[in-house]
């Protein structure tokens, strides 16, 4: 089985202009604990989690945090894969990099998300199979 097969296909995303509370927002209102930053062409410049927005927090405090941006602090280095990794090479991966999700890429678009959720449903519903 591939990514295509278990991927979240309406991804939710954000923009690099987006305030932290604006990230605060879309996270909690879609109750998602993370999104895909997507710049000029909705080619993936980001993501956003709840730990950079937790940790954006603490650093300038609540304050000076209503102002803050996206782009100042969201990772900058996303894993991505195609929709045709299979599902067992993205566990991997997500465990090995300690990461909770990853976007689906396809001519440099995002198309999808597989989160580990994902998989663990998958493998539920599939007997335990990959």
């Amino acid at each position: 089985m591939q990514a295509k097969d278990i991927m979240t296909k309406d991804v939710i995303t954000m923009n690099p202009d987006t305030t932290v509370f604006g990230a605060i927002d879309l996270l909690v209102n879609n109750e998602i604990s993370g999104a895909p930053v997507v710049g000029n062409g909705d080619k993936v410049v980001g993501i956003v989690t709840e730990k950079d927005l937790l940790v954006t927090l603490d650093f300038l405090g609540e304050k000076n945090s209503t102002s803050a941006l996206v782009k100042e602090f969201m990772t900058k280095k996303v894993i991505s894969f195609s929709e045709d990794t299979p599902i067992r090479t993205i566990m991997q991966e997500l465990l090995r990099r300690n990461i909770k999700r990853s976007p689906i890429i396809k001519n440099e678009k995002v198309i999808g998300i597989v989160s580990r959720r994902d998989i663990l449903k998958f493998v539920r519903e599939n007997d335990g199979k990959l």
